[in-house]
């Protein structure tokens, strides 16, 4: 899946793009999930957002992984970050991903 749209508890939907193995990710600011992908289903395992992407959207890769079998990372460039606040939190109020959850 190239593009990933999801859906908000109040909004969306939102477009994400995947960015294959080993690419570079933008340095833009945005909002990026950690998928688990099988043949017909997904499932975000993590939803965070970033004033810069290449430097956090893979911080919490190599855990996901290993935990959840994490094999898919989405991004979509937002560079407002009210805007990025506001999605990331009607996604992962939808969603509820482990890695999300406090505790």
């Amino acid at each position: 899946m190239l593009f990933l749209d999801v859906a908000g508890a109040h909004g969306g939907p939102y477009r994400f793009q995947q960015v294959p193995d080993g690419a570079k990710v933008s340095v833009m600011g945005g909002e990026f999930l950690y998928v688990k992908a099988e043949e017909r289903s997904w499932a975000i395992v993590f939803a965070s957002e970033s004033n810069n992407l290449s430097d956090d959207a893979r911080t919490r890769w190599d855990e996901a992984v290993k935990s959840h079998g994490v094999n898919r990372l989405y991004t979509r460039l937002n560079v407002a970050a009210s805007a990025r606040d506001a999605e990331l939190s009607d996604i992962v109020a939808h969603y509820d991903p482990p890695m999300n959850r406090r505790g």
